[in-house]
Order: C-alpha cells, then structure tokens, then sequence
C-alpha cells in the first residue's frame, strides 16, 4: 500500500534542519515526491534571492524522502555524492524540488531532481547519490 503525504511529512518533520527550513510535502509519487519550501526574509542571500544552500538542501532531502519512503522508513542511507546546476533565482513564493528514484542498488540509490519556480519554471536540477545502509 503505497504512503500518504501525511506519512512522509510526519517523516520530514523528525529531522529539525527540515522543520527549521519549513519544507513539506507537496506530493507522492511512484517513483519519489515532491517537496516544497517558501521563500522567507531568513533564506536569501545578499541579493535577496532564495539562498542556494536552500536550493541544494531541498534537492537532497527530496531524494533522501523519497529512498526513506521507499522502504517505508526501515533503511537508513546518507549522501555520498551531490551536482547541482542553478537556473533561476527564486525571488518570491516557493521553490519545488520533484525527486525521482533512478537507481536501487543493493548499496547505492540515485535520485534526479527537477527544482521549479512558482510558475512552473525550471529553476535548477540536481542529481544525488545516497548510501545505503
């Protein structure tokens, strides 16, 4: 049976980084989710644009999700090896980060991340490789 959205966000809110950052749960897909997170006066950077540490943070957590989800949060993993290509500054609302499963090895899972504007402008992309452990 696959999760609810309120499963995986109760599994987001257990880390305190996600909480601080606010992220949540936008959708769950077969193949990953999809994580939202609001552009706040705390989160730019010194051109007042969305920091892209938040750019970056929100692509990890949502492979990591998606991976947890995956095995219904009884395996652990961690990040290994992280790209991520900047497109457009997020000046206002949220940025969403659209996590898909590409790989479940037996020790290495491989997620792609298309990062999107409120508008539904792609904003950056991201692959992330997790350990399994």
């Amino acid at each position: 049976m696959p999760l609810t959205r309120a499963q995986v966000q109760t599994f987001v809110d257990s880390s305190p980084f996600n909480t601080l950052l606010e992220m949540r749960v936008a959708r769950v897909h077969a193949d990953g989710v999809t994580l939202e997170c609001r552009l706040r006066h705390d989160t730019r950077n010194t051109h007042g644009t969305l920091h892209g540490g938040v750019y970056a943070t929100l692509a990890d957590a949502a492979v990591g999700v998606a991976i947890a989800a995956h095995y219904e949060f009884k395996r652990k993993a961690t990040t290994v090896e992280m790209k991520v290509n900047f497109f457009l500054p997020i000046l206002e609302g949220k940025l969403k980060a659209r996590a898909k499963l590409l790989r479940l090895g037996s020790s290495l899972a491989v997620g792609s991340v298309d990062l999107y504007n409120d508008q539904k402008k792609l904003a950056g992309a991201a692959l992330v490789t997790y350990k399994l452990l």
